[in-house]
């Protein structure tokens, strides 16, 4: 008669498999035998910044401007811009 192991202080199993996961044959694995992971590597690139104490340059506005954002006017008096549209455009009267 074959006893079930129990599991190891402290790790959990996540279920009784038999086969190959994830490249290894296990039997009876367990959550930390499978699941491995890497750290990230390498450098994040740091935020563009546009410079602080910058103003709209709406005559009368004070609105201060975010360092990151990149535009010369604050929303209310930034100038219109319509989407690209796709598809044909009709000449007028047609």
């Amino acid at each position: 008669m074959t006893r079930r192991k129990l599991a190891p202080e402290g790790k959990k199993p996540i279920a009784r498999i038999v086969g190959t996961v994830a490249g290894f044959s296990r039997k009876g694995a367990y959550m930390s035998d499978i699941v491995k992971g890497a750290s990230i590597k390498g450098v994040t690139r740091p935020s563009k910044d546009f410079g602080g104490g910058r103003r709209c340059r709406e005559k009368d506005c004070d609105t201060k401007l975010s360092r990151y954002n990149r535009r010369e006017f604050c929303y209310a008096h930034a100038p219109v811009k319509y989407p690209r549209v796709r598809g044909r455009i009709l000449p007028e009267g047609a």
